[in-house]
């Protein structure tokens, strides 16, 4: 899931043209489009759909005459299930509401088949350059905040715990007690865990080393 902190959207009230521009920045080819607010989801809208309006000189009418409704799951729903639902559906993104009814996230194909058979790379995600050397926990390793701990404990052969948060960036926020600082070191029984990058107050990058005396 694309947590609503991580969503790209766009208000009801904005033109086409100007959807399309924001689709074609943030290279998403679909976009949630929110009426009063991230928790209001009215509309979806696709960047085929848009080029194509702009394409006819529709580029200058409001947002909300030409979106199309939105698909709503909650966030237990089983990745399996949902897989099987957006095959009937034929909808390529839902958004995703917590037990209140609010906007957690969106989840996408892409990201349900991600989860199934591992990271899908196109030609809109940025390029990363592959060290020669795999990180390892023994040289110390750089992990993403939004790492999810299950994933990084099966993938590097970690023990980092798990209660109450899902990934490292909440871990450390857990450690910390608030949002932390850059450079601010935290431990937990088998680990030194430094923060090493930060985006306003999440936690974007860790640096996790083994303790020396770690039993």
């Amino acid at each position: 899931m694309v947590p609503r902190i991580d969503m790209v959207d766009i208000a009801d009230t904005a033109t086409i043209r100007q959807a399309l521009d924001l689709a074609v920045e943030s290279g998403r080819s679909r976009l949630p489009v929110l009426g009063e607010g991230v928790d209001d989801v009215v509309g979806i809208v696709n960047l085929r759909h848009l080029a194509g309006l702009v394409a006819n000189g529709n580029g200058d009418e409001v947002l909300s005459e030409h979106m199309g409704q939105p698909n709503f799951v909650p966030e237990t729903k089983r990745v399996a299930s949902l897989l099987s639902e957006i095959r009937r559906s034929k909808s390529h993104l839902y958004i995703v509401v917590d037990e209140y009814g609010g906007t957690a996230g969106l989840v996408t194909l892409e990201d349900i088949l991600e989860e199934l058979v591992g990271e899908i790379t196109d030609e809109s995600d940025p390029t990363v350059e592959e060290d020669d050397d795999e990180q390892t926990i023994e040289q110390g390793l750089e992990l993403s905040g939004r790492l999810n701990i299950d994933d990084a404990n099966v993938e590097y052969g970690l023990a980092l715990p798990k209660d109450g948060w899902d990934t490292i960036g909440g871990l450390v926020m857990d450690l910390a007690g608030g949002v932390p600082e850059i450079g601010a070191v935290f431990h937990t029984r088998h680990y030194r865990l430094t923060v090493l990058r930060l985006d306003g107050r999440r936690v974007e990058e860790v640096l996790v080393q083994p303790l020396v005396d770690a039993e």
